[in-house]
């Protein structure tokens, strides 16, 4: 364990904070930077900061660095693959809830990426991030859906490109809790790391937080609930989930952002979020949309509710 403790200078005034330490420590990455501040162990003037937070002159930084420990990828065979296509460029899979989509210092194994290694080995060389291979976009834990994977550089590069300039339409399937108001609308809020809780997000004022826009439309209303269909077009974390608490209309099955009034529904054991499709181009430039239906569970939720 070690100390480090830094001031910003009038030259990095207006860095986000993870940023500023990345400079800092080039030893260390950003991802392993990113969860010390989640864990709080990065102190600036003496307050918990969020990676996003910006820092300002004079600023005096203090962080806790425990070394990272060795995350080593093996192909884990037991873990099936649900995919629904796939040529020599990509697959395109359904992740079913529970499983997280890579390797991290808490969940080091039985993820997405080990059993994407032990079917096709390959991958491994893919990508800009050894735990990431082939990944270039993903979906919490306890969201299941759609996703492509690339199987090899170009087209990981291609991808890539295409995910920072928004030429990618995702539309997930959620249930929420109550009505909607208005029935079809556009959320456009942007979202920052919580102060008060570092592990979360949050809507932010304007010029706190990074742009997020949320668009959805009401495909059902049942008594107390509302199914939609939604669409992102930013890809900030926890995105749907804090935006849709924001509108007063959580998610039902969500154990982080909840409102105390309508609190998570204990007969689903998972959150009701589905990405059911992607639209993409690819190398040729040709137009290509892949669905993937809601899992079973889900639809057994949604047949009690009409009961």
């Amino acid at each position: 364990m070690e100390q480090k403790n830094f001031t910003v200078g009038n030259s990095d005034k207006k860095t986000r904070l993870d940023k500023y330490l990345v400079a800092k420590l080039p030893k260390f990455s950003r991802s392993f930077l990113q969860n010390l501040i989640r864990k709080k162990e990065v102190i600036v003037n003496g307050m918990i900061f969020g990676a996003a937070d910006k820092v300002k002159n004079g600023d005096k930084i203090s962080i806790t660095l425990n070394e990272p420990s060795k995350i080593s990828l093996k192909p884990e065979s037991d873990i099936k693959l649900n995919i629904i296509h796939e040529n020599e460029n990509y697959l395109i899979t359904n992740k079913p809830s529970g499983i997280v989509v890579h390797p991290s210092q808490s969940t080091p194994t039985h993820t997405l990426i080990n059993g994407l290694i032990a079917y096709y080995p390959r991958i491994i060389t893919v990508g800009d991030d050894p735990k990431r291979p082939g990944i270039v976009h993903r979906l919490d834990k306890d969201v299941s859906g759609i996703m492509v994977i690339a199987k090899n550089q170009k087209t990981f590069e291609h991808l890539k490109i295409l995910f920072k300039n928004r030429k990618v339409k995702k539309k997930y399937t959620a249930l929420v809790y109550g009505k909607i108001v208005p029935q079809n609308g556009k959320i456009s809020a942007p979202i920052g790391r919580s102060k008060s809780k570092p592990n979360r997000m949050s809507v932010k004022r304007v010029g706190d937080g990074r742009e997020a826009i949320t668009l959805y439309k009401t495909i059902k209303e049942y008594q107390n609930y509302s199914l939609l269909e939604i669409e992102t077009k930013t890809g900030r974390t926890h995105q749907i989930r804090v935006h849709l608490l924001s509108k007063g209309n959580p998610i039902v099955g969500d154990t982080i952002y909840y409102l105390k009034k309508a609190k998570n529904n204990r007969e689903l054991d998972r959150i009701f979020l589905h990405a059911h499709s992607i639209q993409f181009t690819d190398m040729n430039d040709n137009l290509l949309k892949f669905r993937a239906d809601i899992p079973k569970n889900l639809k057994q939720f949604l047949a009690q509710l009409t009961k």
